[in-house]
């Protein structure tokens, strides 16, 4: 299956991140983290940003989010696995250490 564009809406404790925004492999932040999953579970090309890749806000060091929102290309996931996947990254992300509140499926309005 070829890639497409899918926007992932987060939130997560910034807390041991550097921001939310990638910067380099030495410097752990919260995309660098997601996008290093994503990568190990085949689902982007590569552990860096994608060029048409953007996110709609960013974070200093330490700072949480609530609802982040992420588009970027990856491979389709097959219709009716989504929710299988994204347990699928919130395990890794927890079994890594990833300082975040599990992703999910909701939308902003009704994780207030």
């Amino acid at each position: 299956m070829g890639e497409v564009q899918y926007y992932l809406i987060i939130g997560y404790l910034g807390t041991g991140w550097s921001g939310f925004t990638y910067n380099n492999d030495d410097i752990k932040t919260g995309q660098g983290a997601l996008l290093k999953i994503l990568y190990d579970l085949d689902a982007v090309a590569s552990p860096r940003p994608h060029p048409k890749s953007f996110t709609a806000s960013r974070t200093d060091k330490g700072v949480h989010a609530v609802c982040l929102l992420i588009q970027t290309p990856m491979r389709q996931i097959k219709y009716g696995h989504e929710g299988e996947f994204v347990k699928r990254v919130n395990g890794e992300l927890l079994k890594n250490g990833a300082p975040h509140k599990k992703i999910g499926r909701a939308s902003c309005r009704e994780r207030v």
